[in-house]
């Protein structure tokens, strides 16, 4: 777990995965900040709460490589995320980014592979899992 006293709980993986997005840019600050809601007064809220189960989630297919991912999940992991949600990117009008890769299977279960390894409680992998997916039966694991 990460040292509340750290000024960044990011490191190095997540300056190539900056995306550029059509209403600004995705970067470590960003997530930064997303990591900080974790973090209450100079305390991580696991540490107050150990049993509160965290999730996140992240799509693929926007030319990311195997190594970003594993990155992004080891951080994700360290901040005391416990289940983690991997789906396939799709452009959902033509406002967005374009999809630059369809994911194969083979990749979705080597992310969920890895994510277990890594020591999530919980991933689910695949072309068309969303954020939401199984939360429920997720959810009923804890």
């Amino acid at each position: 777990m990460l040292s509340p006293k750290k000024k960044s709980a990011v490191s190095e993986p997540l300056n190539t995965l900056t995306v550029l997005v059509p209403d600004g840019v995705i970067t470590k600050d960003n997530v930064f900040v997303l990591v900080n809601a974790l973090h209450f007064k100079g305390t991580w809220v696991k540490e107050f709460y150990p049993a509160i189960i965290t999730k996140s989630g992240m799509m693929v297919g926007l030319g990311e490589e195997k190594g970003e991912v594993i990155g992004v999940m080891k951080e994700l992991r360290n901040v005391g995320c416990d289940v983690l949600t991997i789906g396939q990117y799709l452009m959902p009008t033509k406002n967005n980014l374009p999809v630059i890769e369809y994911v194969e299977p083979e990749v979705f279960e080597f992310y969920k592979q890895e994510g277990e390894k890594i020591g999530f409680k919980s991933v689910e992998s695949g072309p068309f899992v969303r954020s939401s997916y199984n939360a429920r039966m997720i959810n009923n694991k804890f």
